[in-house]
């Protein structure tokens, strides 16, 4: 169980492109992935992040329960595009909701690092392979 159990061993990763600014993502791409997320983790490493692949774009919410490391989180479009950015605050169990209903992904990162890099709503994002489209599928 997510909620109750130990954090998530660390996932499959890719690199991500943001302007400038690279991260290297772990993927979840599978619905208990999804559903465990940062849960119950200490720490996420510099220029590191999770990258949340969605079956099919729709409006969402995350939460932070079990959640100790500030995150902050943007949701991106099936075009790989930044729709929303938002922070995320260790334990709030109030969801933050997605203003839009095409939520295709969501990346958490440390919080602040959108800001310090420069990312904001019409960044794109791109992999080695190209769009996300192309790169990564939920499972």
């Amino acid at each position: 169980n997510p909620v109750t159990g130990p954090a998530q061993p660390r996932l499959e990763t890719i690199k991500l492109y943001l302007g400038a600014a690279e991260l290297t993502v772990e993927i979840a791409d599978e619905n208990l992935e999804r559903q465990a997320g940062m849960m119950h983790r200490t720490t996420m490493p510099k220029n590191e992040g999770m990258l949340f692949v969605f079956p099919y774009p729709h409006q969402t919410g995350f939460w932070m329960k079990n959640t100790t490391v500030p995150l902050s989180i943007a949701y991106i479009d099936r075009a790989s595009r930044v729709i929303e950015i938002y922070d995320l605050h260790p334990g709030n169990t109030q969801p933050v909701e997605s203003r839009s209903a095409r939520v295709q992904y969501a990346l958490e990162v440390n919080q602040g690092w959108f800001a310090k890099n420069g990312i904001k709503p019409g960044t794109v994002l791109a992999t080695d392979l190209g769009s996300l489209t192309v790169s990564v599928r939920a499972k």
